[in-house]
């Protein structure tokens, strides 16, 4: 498996994981499970808790958060807080649903916020200064790509998302796994076990 995505894939394991992977072991690699078993063995620490938490979904919280704080700096939040339901209500279990509105999602907040592309700028610039990865483009999202900014995020991210002094479990080293084939293979609907070459096309 060496052509130009299998060498992408390859360089953006090696930068996630702070890992050199050798040619002999990356030409055993056939399916995404193969990577998810290589990888783990080499990065496990026997003497450290795993965390088994999700970091994309952690990703996610600390995405809305941050859009949440830059809502309430520019002055705007209450009104669309009104409109939605607020973030504290929901999420502690207190909202009255007879009257609170679906909650603000970060897919929402794109949309609604940053509609052209010199909003969209600033919001980049923002979010590269907050630690976050830059907007794919700084062209804005479409239907559903909110997730795979979360995505990108994790797997850019998992040092800090991860929680302190816990090793890696084998469900994150997937996730993170995961994270860098889905934009190479342009699915995210496939099994651990879909070979690479024959049943995901990657050259």
């Amino acid at each position: 498996m060496m052509g130009l995505e299998s060498i992408e894939m390859i360089i953006e394991l090696d930068a996630a994981f702070g890992l050199q992977l050798a040619d002999a072991e990356t030409a055993l690699f056939r399916t995404p499970h193969d990577v998810v078993e290589a990888i783990y063995l080499k990065v496990r620490d026997p003497d450290k808790f795993e965390d088994q938490g999700c970091l994309s979904m952690r990703a996610f919280y600390r995405l809305r958060r941050f859009l949440k704080s830059r809502q309430e700096r520019n002055g705007n939040f209450e009104s669309r807080q009104e409109r939605n339901g607020s973030y504290e209500s929901r999420e502690n279990g207190t909202a009255n649903t007879s009257r609170d509105q679906p909650l603000v999602t970060p897919k929402r907040l794109f949309s609604e916020l940053f509609p052209r592309a010199k909003q969209r700028r600033a919001l980049n610039a923002e979010l590269l200064a907050s630690g976050f990865v830059a907007l794919p483009g700084v062209a804005g999202f479409g239907a559903g790509s909110i997730e795979d900014y979360v995505l990108r995020l994790s797997a850019a991210k998992h040092r800090e998302l991860r929680a302190a002094g816990t090793g890696w479990s084998k469900a994150q080293v997937r996730e993170i796994v995961r994270a860098i084939i889905r934009p190479i293979v342009g699915r995210s609907d496939y099994s651990d076990l879909a070979r690479f070459h024959q049943d995901l096309g990657l050259g």
